[in-house]
Formats: C-alpha cells, structure tokens, sequence
C-alpha cells in the first residue's frame, strides 16, 4: 500500500496501490506492503463474528452494524489517471497525489462505500429513504443500453435502472475522466464464493 503523509500532517495520510501488472500483482504486493508484519493481527471480514468484539462489546446490534458496513464496502479499480489533476495540494506546495502519471493507465486501487441506490422509472427515481430524484434521460445509459441505442440493435434501453452512489477521496477518483475508467467490486473478499462479486461501472462524479 502506497501511503503518504504530507506534511505537517495537514493533509494526512493518503493510500492507495498501484499495480503496474493490473490485478494479479495484488498478491505479491501484499506481501511487500509496509503494514505487512502487522497483517497478523487483521481479521478477514469473512471471518469476522461477535467473539471478535472486545468484551463488555459483545453486542449484538454493534455487530450487525459493523457487518452491514462490510457489505457496502468497495474496491475502487482506476485505470485512468487524468491530465487535470493539479500539480499541488490546495494553498501549499505539497504534490498533488499521482500528477505525474497523467495519461497512464497503470491500475490504481482505493476503497469507498456505497452511500445510496436508486431506482429509476422513466427518468424518475426514488430511493429507500422516500428521497425523490431526476434526470434529464428517460431510459437507462449504462454501455450495454447506450450500445441498443447507438447501434440500432434490437430491443430498447431500459425505462427502468439504478443508480448507486459511492464515496471515495476525490485523490482516489479525480473527475469524470477518472471515473469512467473506474469499477466498484463488491463482496470482493469473498474470493472463493462464486457469483458473489458484484462489479459496478462508474460513469460521472457528483460533488
């Protein structure tokens, strides 16, 4: 994990990883990781239960709570790094995260969380919480109802879609550009279970 903290420790510590050879370096990157002789003491969130909790924290709704958190957890995949990244941090002088490969597609990996979805009916939506959206599009524009459109193929874009908004540090996913070279994957610790990778496409930022 690349880490780096700026300084007077204004800014923080910003991570991410870089991996020159795409997904498969993962592994062997974690090996090499500057956290790694402390790896031992992490749990896997597969394997996480109430026991884990420390006592007097044993509670059940703590638990669920921390479990639920997990589920809306997602590896941000980047594979663009755009060419309007600032060269600085706001009012310093400090570099900017990842201004020099710009136009590189090398694979950069962060994480976010799933803040909200909404369904989508003809341009209309609503989400869980009785929030109500709209856009100025009627049917979905996700590639694969962009191609039907674009291409004339048969079948139609569908009238009904959902949106999912993830959050990420802004030097994780930068703007547009960005973003629609980025994928969400969730579930993604869950490795040996087939089926239960779920890989979202983003397409735009929202400030």
């Amino acid at each position: 994990m690349d880490s780096m903290l700026l300084s007077s420790e204004i800014f923080g510590s910003i991570e991410t990883q870089v991996a020159e050879g795409g997904e498969a370096d993962l592994h062997e990157l974690l090996k090499k990781c500057q956290k790694n002789p402390e790896h031992k003491e992490f749990i896997p969130y597969t394997h996480f239960n109430i026991n884990h909790l420390p006592e007097g924290l044993k509670d059940a709704d703590l638990y669920e709570y921390i479990r639920a958190e997990g589920h809306l957890t997602v590896r941000v995949d980047v594979k663009m790094t755009s060419p309007h990244r600032p060269k600085f941090l706001p009012n310093s002088n400090v570099p900017y995260p990842y201004y020099e490969p710009k136009k590189k597609e090398s694979l950069r990996f962060g994480s976010g969380e799933v803040y909200n979805v909404i369904k989508f009916l003809d341009g209309i939506g609503q989400d869980v919480r009785g929030h109500s959206f709209f856009r100025q599009y009627s049917s979905c524009i996700c590639p694969k109802c962009s191609l039907v459109h674009s291409h004339g193929q048969s079948g139609a874009p569908s009238s009904v879609w959902w949106e999912i908004i993830i959050r990420t540090a802004t030097h994780v996913v930068f703007d547009d550009i960005e973003a629609e070279h980025t994928k969400c994957k969730l579930y993604y610790d869950e490795q040996n279970h087939p089926g239960t990778i779920l890989e979202i496409s983003a397409f735009m930022i929202g400030r």
